[in-house]
């Protein structure tokens, strides 16, 4: 099992993380930050909030893409936003360069990176690499890197990892519908549809205008997790009640 990773939240997460430590901060906390907090979201949201894929290193859990950005700076992914906002390393550690903003996260993941920050931020890096040796998914490589394993940390956190697998499966599906009305422009058509059944969005937005992203993740978004269910049923009626008026069919919107 593999999130996909996303570098627009991954920034965000660490603008978050530098915006609330105020200093430049050691990169190897910040990458244990990022552990902590993605281990939080997966045991809360049953996703993580980078997508990264994780490895037992000597020093503890780590993000690897996150590690490969900091050690090898632009030269694998130039176009990566990290660059735009993260400073290269200067002694041992990182500051933000400019704000990246958190429109991509969702308000539980800025609720869990501001958690994991205010119990952790304090730590001094080396007793918070000691700490998360604690975790029991980590193993000691002794010099190499062992993967770490989604499947792995949902055991350990206890949670069943089939339900899991299931939900993550439900989620994509309605993700890649999303995907597709807009990329065809049928946005519209689903806005109008939420907007009818008066359903609000996150915070103050209403649902029916948010912006739908490659990665909308339905779990930032309960509204859409309840409708999930009888989402097929319902969007269909509805479909079927307007395609007159939008004359279209409904077969280009593909198997409800």
């Amino acid at each position: 099992m593999n999130f996909r990773y996303d570098p627009e939240k991954t920034v965000q997460a660490v603008a978050l993380f530098l915006k609330m430590h105020i200093a430049p901060m050691e990169y190897m906390k910040l990458i244990k930050l990022l552990y902590m907090a993605d281990r939080m979201a997966l045991n809360q949201m049953e996703e993580t909030i980078t997508g990264d894929m994780y490895v037992s290193m000597d020093r503890g859990p780590v993000l690897s893409k996150v590690y490969d950005l900091i050690s090898h700076g632009p030269r694998y992914d130039k176009e990566n936003p990290w660059f735009k906002h993260i400073s290269a390393p200067e002694n041992y550690c990182v500051k933000l360069l400019t704000d990246p903003g958190t429109e991509e996260l969702c308000e539980e993941e800025e609720d869990i990176i501001k958690g994991a920050h205010d119990n952790f931020g304090h730590v001094d890096v080396w007793r918070l690499s000691e700490l998360t040796h604690f975790f029991p998914e980590w193993k000691n490589p002794y010099g190499s890197a062992i993967p770490i394993r989604i499947e792995d940390i949902l055991r350990e956190l206890g949670r069943d990892v089939e339900a899991v697998q299931r939900n993550i499966q439900k989620e994509n599906y309605l993700d890649m519908l999303l995907g597709n009305w807009e990329e065809n422009g049928f946005k519209f058509l689903f806005s109008s549809f939420v907007q009818d059944k008066k359903i609000q969005g996150k915070e103050t937005r209403r649902f029916g205008n948010l912006p739908v992203r490659k990665k909308s993740r339905v779990s930032c978004h309960p509204q859409l997790f309840v409708l999930y269910t009888d989402f097929r049923v319902q969007f269909s009626i509805y479909m079927e009640d307007k395609k007159n008026d939008f004359r279209t069919q409904t077969d280009d919107w593909g198997t409800f």
